[in-house]
Protein backbone atom coordinates (compact mmCIF):
# COMPACT_ATOMS: atom_id res chain seq x y z
CA UNK A 1 0.00 0.00 0.00
CA UNK A 2 1.34 3.47 -0.97
CA UNK A 3 0.42 6.19 1.03
CA UNK A 4 1.47 9.81 -0.31
CA UNK A 5 1.74 12.20 2.81
CA UNK A 6 1.90 15.93 1.46
CA UNK A 7 2.17 19.06 3.53
CA UNK A 8 2.29 22.73 3.55
CA UNK A 9 1.04 23.51 -0.05
CA UNK A 10 0.35 27.15 0.74
CA UNK A 11 -2.39 27.98 -1.78
CA UNK A 12 0.14 26.98 -4.54
CA UNK A 13 -1.70 24.17 -6.96
CA UNK A 14 0.76 24.39 -9.32
CA UNK A 15 2.58 22.36 -6.62
CA UNK A 16 0.05 20.47 -5.86
CA UNK A 17 -0.58 19.15 -9.24
CA UNK A 18 2.93 18.51 -9.71
CA UNK A 19 3.03 16.18 -6.97
CA UNK A 20 0.10 14.79 -7.62
CA UNK A 21 0.44 13.89 -10.90
CA UNK A 22 4.39 12.30 -9.99
CA UNK A 23 2.92 10.27 -7.46
CA UNK A 24 -0.78 9.13 -8.80
CA UNK A 25 -0.53 5.65 -7.76
CA UNK A 26 -1.31 6.41 -4.07
CA UNK A 27 -3.92 4.00 -2.42
CA UNK A 28 -4.40 6.96 0.71
CA UNK A 29 -3.37 10.97 0.31
CA UNK A 30 -2.81 12.23 3.77
CA UNK A 31 -2.06 16.04 4.16
CA UNK A 32 -0.52 17.66 7.47
CA UNK A 33 -2.22 20.87 6.38
CA UNK A 34 -1.36 24.07 5.52
CA UNK A 35 -3.02 24.65 2.52
CA UNK A 36 -4.12 28.15 2.62
CA UNK A 37 -2.32 31.45 2.81
CA UNK A 38 0.50 32.42 1.10
CA UNK A 39 -0.30 31.37 -2.21
CA UNK A 40 -2.70 32.96 -4.58
CA UNK A 41 -5.20 30.02 -5.20
CA UNK A 42 -6.52 28.78 -1.82
CA UNK A 43 -10.14 27.90 -3.29
CA UNK A 44 -8.40 25.85 -5.95
CA UNK A 45 -6.32 23.73 -3.82
CA UNK A 46 -8.96 23.07 -1.24
CA UNK A 47 -11.30 21.92 -4.35
CA UNK A 48 -8.75 19.88 -5.45
CA UNK A 49 -8.31 17.84 -2.42
CA UNK A 50 -12.25 18.07 -1.89
CA UNK A 51 -12.15 15.81 -5.19
CA UNK A 52 -9.43 13.27 -4.32
CA UNK A 53 -9.78 9.36 -3.31
CA UNK A 54 -9.27 8.20 0.13
CA UNK A 55 -7.93 11.56 1.20
CA UNK A 56 -7.42 12.47 5.18
CA UNK A 57 -6.76 16.06 6.17
CA UNK A 58 -6.04 17.91 9.08
CA UNK A 59 -5.74 21.38 9.45
CA UNK A 60 -2.41 23.30 10.00
CA UNK A 61 -1.64 26.01 11.90
CA UNK A 62 -2.05 28.57 8.42
CA UNK A 63 -5.19 27.08 7.97
CA UNK A 64 -6.58 28.00 11.63
CA UNK A 65 -5.40 30.90 11.99
CA UNK A 66 -7.10 32.27 7.99
CA UNK A 67 -10.28 30.77 10.10
CA UNK A 68 -9.98 31.84 13.33
CA UNK A 69 -9.31 34.99 11.67
CA UNK A 70 -12.63 35.20 9.24
CA UNK A 71 -14.93 34.13 11.96
CA UNK A 72 -13.67 36.48 14.63
CA UNK A 73 -13.90 39.03 12.27
CA UNK A 74 -10.47 40.05 13.21
CA UNK A 75 -9.80 41.59 9.75
CA UNK A 76 -12.54 43.96 10.01
CA UNK A 77 -12.44 45.20 13.45
CA UNK A 78 -11.84 49.05 14.00
CA UNK A 79 -10.57 49.59 17.49
CA UNK A 80 -10.44 52.97 19.11
CA UNK A 81 -10.93 54.80 15.76
CA UNK A 82 -8.09 53.45 14.72
CA UNK A 83 -7.53 50.31 11.90
CA UNK A 84 -4.49 48.97 10.62
CA UNK A 85 -4.57 46.98 6.92
CA UNK A 86 -1.80 45.30 4.93
CA UNK A 87 -1.50 44.98 1.36
CA UNK A 88 0.75 41.95 -0.50
CA UNK A 89 1.31 40.88 -3.78
CA UNK A 90 3.49 37.86 -5.19
CA UNK A 91 5.75 38.18 -8.51
CA UNK A 92 8.13 36.45 -9.75
CA UNK A 93 11.81 36.10 -8.23
CA UNK A 94 13.66 38.18 -10.66
CA UNK A 95 12.21 36.45 -13.67
CA UNK A 96 11.98 33.15 -12.78
CA UNK A 97 8.60 31.34 -13.39
CA UNK A 98 9.31 28.62 -11.15
CA UNK A 99 9.86 30.71 -7.82
CA UNK A 100 8.09 33.78 -6.07
CA UNK A 101 7.83 36.08 -3.92
CA UNK A 102 5.57 37.68 -1.36
CA UNK A 103 5.72 41.54 -1.17
CA UNK A 104 3.71 42.83 2.10
CA UNK A 105 2.99 46.25 2.72
CA UNK A 106 1.82 47.27 6.22
CA UNK A 107 -0.45 50.46 7.10
CA UNK A 108 -1.03 51.60 10.52
CA UNK A 109 -3.57 54.10 11.36
CA UNK A 110 -4.40 55.18 7.84
CA UNK A 111 -5.63 58.75 7.50
CA UNK A 112 -9.47 59.17 6.18
CA UNK A 113 -9.44 60.26 2.29
CA UNK A 114 -5.92 58.32 1.55
CA UNK A 115 -5.40 54.87 0.26
CA UNK A 116 -3.50 53.01 -1.28
CA UNK A 117 -3.49 51.08 -4.96
CA UNK A 118 -1.51 47.96 -5.60
CA UNK A 119 -1.48 46.35 -8.92
CA UNK A 120 0.34 43.52 -10.62
CA UNK A 121 2.29 45.50 -13.63
CA UNK A 122 3.87 48.44 -14.02
CA UNK A 123 3.91 49.39 -17.90
CA UNK A 124 3.49 47.53 -21.39
CA UNK A 125 5.41 45.14 -22.33
CA UNK A 126 5.68 41.37 -23.78
CA UNK A 127 5.74 39.74 -21.47
CA UNK A 128 4.18 42.86 -18.94
CA UNK A 129 6.40 43.55 -16.05
CA UNK A 130 5.67 42.83 -12.69
CA UNK A 131 5.26 45.60 -10.29
CA UNK A 132 7.56 47.20 -8.66
CA UNK A 133 8.24 49.60 -5.99
CA UNK A 134 5.68 50.84 -3.31
CA UNK A 135 1.72 50.81 -3.63
CA UNK A 136 0.36 54.22 -5.25
CA UNK A 137 -1.04 56.56 -2.70
CA UNK A 138 -4.09 58.05 -3.84
CA UNK A 139 -7.17 60.21 -2.98
CA UNK A 140 -10.41 58.82 -2.17
CA UNK A 141 -13.69 60.66 -2.77
CA UNK A 142 -17.29 59.83 -0.42
CA UNK A 143 -18.79 57.69 -3.11
CA UNK A 144 -17.61 54.37 -3.44
CA UNK A 145 -19.32 53.70 -6.71
CA UNK A 146 -17.83 56.39 -8.32
CA UNK A 147 -14.47 55.88 -7.11
CA UNK A 148 -14.36 51.91 -8.47
CA UNK A 149 -15.53 53.18 -11.74
CA UNK A 150 -12.71 55.67 -11.98
CA UNK A 151 -10.40 52.70 -11.00
CA UNK A 152 -11.81 50.53 -13.27
CA UNK A 153 -11.82 52.65 -16.01
CA UNK A 154 -8.30 53.85 -15.77
CA UNK A 155 -7.04 50.43 -15.46
CA UNK A 156 -5.81 48.75 -19.11
CA UNK A 157 -8.56 47.14 -21.04
CA UNK A 158 -6.77 44.27 -22.46
CA UNK A 159 -5.02 43.35 -18.88
CA UNK A 160 -7.38 44.08 -16.37
CA UNK A 161 -9.63 41.27 -14.49
CA UNK A 162 -10.48 42.46 -11.56
CA UNK A 163 -10.79 44.91 -8.77
CA UNK A 164 -11.59 45.25 -4.85
CA UNK A 165 -12.36 48.13 -3.53
CA UNK A 166 -13.75 48.46 0.30
CA UNK A 167 -14.87 51.97 2.12
CA UNK A 168 -14.37 51.35 6.01
CA UNK A 169 -15.37 54.25 8.31
CA UNK A 170 -12.72 54.14 11.05
CA UNK A 171 -14.62 55.62 13.88
CA UNK A 172 -17.52 53.04 13.44
CA UNK A 173 -15.68 50.02 11.74
CA UNK A 174 -18.87 49.80 9.39
CA UNK A 175 -17.63 49.03 5.71
CA UNK A 176 -19.10 48.63 2.41
CA UNK A 177 -16.95 46.11 -0.56
CA UNK A 178 -17.22 46.68 -4.25
CA UNK A 179 -15.66 43.50 -6.61
CA UNK A 180 -15.48 44.34 -10.38
CA UNK A 181 -14.69 41.24 -12.72
CA UNK A 182 -14.36 41.67 -16.25
CA UNK A 183 -15.92 38.37 -17.00
CA UNK A 184 -19.27 39.07 -15.23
Amino acid sequence: MKVLVVSDVHANIAALNTILEKEADYDILCCAGDYTDYGIYPTEVIERFRNLKNTHLVYGNHDLHVINTYESKEWKNVEDGKYNYAMSILKSNNGNPDACNRYTFAYENPVAGEGHFIHTYMNDGNPLPSFEGEPVLVDIGDDIDAFTELVWNKLNADNKVSLFVRYIDIETGKYESRIVNKNK
